[in-house]
């Protein structure tokens, strides 16, 4: 204080001048350089990575999407200002604390996820098309949309072939999963409006429950009965994302948060190529396929048990199916052998552990016994 007593007054004032005159037009263009970024940092689709990820380490630099909206950064002068971590909006997601957030204002179209689906379903436009009832110059508008959304590309587009993106695997993984969620929820809803009861089955390939569901409807006729196929590879898929109520269902499949009632043993046979020599053999044994190739079905994960057998019946492998699958799924062109010694597949009934409604209690006492029997 005595410092600035004993300065000249033109010191003091000057100083006062700089202050009022110098220093606001200053912290208002360091903010706007903040929360704003120049056409120079702004990329183009054909300059992003792509991959769609942000860069990381090195002189690389995070860029601001044309799409983002005004993010606001603490002002390097005023620390703690708006509290927050927010350090750069790259294509409509923010960095917030370290870890990739999309921004509040993004929200996915179900509608743009279904025509997602679809195309990596069939791995084809034109016939993902003809199942959505669009056209194909629509649909794949969509999904670019789609695309540009999420800031990364989906699908690997050839003149021959589409195939997915590792970011495009995520999601239709991710889709397989929401889709049916999302329907089982409106059908309930649905249901409780027009007071509805109804019960949904799954099963896995092969195995039949109807037995059990005749003998359930003759007890609540007045209760909706819904089946829901399992696919072998994800057979408690049903149950976790609320399609179905209870499964009837083969072992191994994850039973975590699932309450589990033993049925019985399957045996399981050798589906092999009409044309190869074991094929007039009345019976087999382990030893018989030694030095075979095996269709290693936890590691193959086919779409389809048609594929399947299309792979076995090409001669280039051979399996070991459940009883139920062999009878279900009977072709010319393969021979389904016992195996003497295989060791059997469980069986087994698997509800949600925490649901307690009386209904499906009476379904699984009903079908307990009934399944037993068969």
């Amino acid at each position: 204080m005595a410092r600035e007593a004993d300065e000249p007054a033109w010191v003091h004032g000057l100083r006062t001048a700089f202050i009022l005159l110098v220093f606001p037009p200053l912290l208002l263009w360091t903010e706007r350089r903040l929360t704003t970024a120049p056409e120079t940092d702004r990329t183009t689709d054909q300059q992003r990575p792509s991959t769609g990820r942000a860069s990381r380490g090195g002189d690389r630099r995070l860029q601001v999407s044309t799409q983002s909206a005004r993010v606001e950064q603490e002002p390097w002068f005023a620390p703690g200002l708006l509290h927050c971590d927010l350090c750069v909006c790259h294509q409509g997601r923010s960095l917030l604390n370290g870890r990739m957030r999309y921004l509040q204002g993004m929200d996915l179209d179900l509608r743009k996820l279904r025509y997602f689906a679809s195309v990596a379903e069939h791995r084809h436009f034109g016939r993902a098309a003809e199942q959505l009832y669009i056209a194909q110059p629509v649909l794949s508008r969509q999904i670019k949309s789609l695309e540009q959304e999420l800031g990364c590309p989906l699908f690997v587009r050839t003149t021959r072939s589409v195939e997915l993106t590792a970011a495009g695997e995520q999601l239709y993984e991710e889709a397989q999963q929401i889709l049916p969620s999302i329907a089982a929820a409106v059908r309930r809803v649905h249901d409780v409006d027009e007071g509805v009861q109804r019960l949904a089955v799954a099963f896995s390939p092969g195995l039949h429950v109807s037995d059990a569901i005749r003998a359930f409807t003759s007890r609540h006729p007045d209760v909706e009965i819904d089946v829901v196929p399992a696919r072998w590879w994800e057979q408690d898929r049903p149950l976790r994302d609320g399609r179905a109520q209870v499964g009837y269902l083969r072992r191994p499949f994850d039973e975590t948060g699932l309450r589990i009632v033993p049925i019985g043993h399957e045996p399981r046979v050798a589906c092999i190529p009409a044309a190869h020599p074991l094929a007039c053999r009345q019976e087999l044994t382990s030893a018989d396929l030694d030095g075979e190739r095996m269709l290693d079905t936890p590691q193959r994960r086919t779409l389809t048990l048609e594929e399947k057998f299309e792979l076995i019946a090409s001669g280039r492998n051979i399996a070991l199916i459940p009883l139920g699958v062999a009878r279900s799924y009977s072709r010319p062109d393969l021979v389904h052998l016992p195996v003497t010694d295989a060791p059997g597949i469980e069986t087994c009934l698997a509800v949600v552990a925490d649901r307690p409604e009386k209904l499906l209690r009476d379904f699984l006492e009903i079908a307990t016994a009934t399944l037993r029997r068969a």
